[in-house]
């Protein structure tokens, strides 16, 4: 179970990195009609995406473990 949740943690990471516009879009998009995010939101889409897939790989090193 804790290990599901690692991956699924590291995939969001991914997809948020990578993606940025569209994790963007599928956590604040909806809530705006026409709007297009701004440079500093996809930055910070980013920076969460990373601090996202660090906690999945911390997760996935403790499942390991033990």
């Amino acid at each position: 179970m804790n290990m599901m949740m690692a991956m699924i943690c590291i995939a969001a990471g991914v997809i948020s990195v990578i993606f940025p516009s569209s994790a963007w879009y599928v956590s604040y998009g909806w809530r705006y009609k026409d709007n297009d995010p701004s440079q500093a939101a996809l930055v910070t889409q980013r920076i969460g995406g990373i601090l996202l897939m660090l906690i999945g790989f911390i997760m996935l090193a403790a499942s390991c473990s033990a």
